[in-house]
């Protein structure tokens, strides 16, 4: 079984540039310029096994009702996915 969670969509962003970058690659040269910002909402996918992916392969959902319906297009496009939709922020 899949787990399919909603969950806020976090960049680090530059405080200089606003240029940003996904939190899970590699640390900028100069973190002291960078801070972690919400910016919208993504995806949580856990599998049977354990293993957790974050993000399904597409730009996040600006609002909640985007992700959640998203997500439940997920669930009824493929068998044995359980989905934790977010209620508010």
């Amino acid at each position: 079984m899949i787990t399919l969670t909603v969950i806020k969509s976090r960049v680090r962003q530059n405080k200089i540039t606003g240029k940003v970058q996904s939190i899970y690659g590699s640390c900028p040269p100069d973190p002291d310029n960078w801070e972690v910002v919400d910016r919208g909402f993504t995806w949580e996918m856990t599998d049977n096994n354990g293993v957790t992916t974050v993000g399904l392969g597409r730009k996040s959902a600006k609002t909640i009702v985007e992700a959640n319906a998203t997500a439940v297009a997920f669930q009824n496009a493929i068998p044995n996915v359980v989905v934790n939709l977010m209620e508010s922020v």
